[in-house]
């Protein structure tokens, strides 16, 4: 059976596709091209109008992926650990 993923999983699933598209398009257009994934990954979050701010304001991979460790260690953007959600399009691509 498959079960909504909690933050911290959604945080790890962004962060592996984050180092993906970098390793496949070079950093400038993975950067670019990954936004709109973490806008809806984790829309509909408490605080993730925040978080999306943080993570579009980041010059580079490594202080996006930095953000997103940094919140899944938290429980996510302001209480975001105690909703459960729908997936929308965070899962992992092959």
């Amino acid at each position: 059976d498959w079960t909504v993923p909690a933050f911290a999983e959604r945080c790890r699933i962004m962060s592996d596709l984050i180092r993906r598209e970098v390793a496949w398009k070079g950093e400038r257009i993975a950067i670019y091209d990954v936004r709109k994934h973490l806008a809806r990954c984790f829309k509909g979050y408490p605080g993730a109008a925040a978080l999306r701010k943080r993570l579009f304001a980041t010059d580079g991979s490594e202080a996006m992926l930095a953000i997103l460790a940094e919140v899944a260690r938290d429980g996510g953007p302001e209480g975001a650990h105690r909703l459960v959600l729908p997936l929308h399009d965070c899962r992992a691509r092959g």
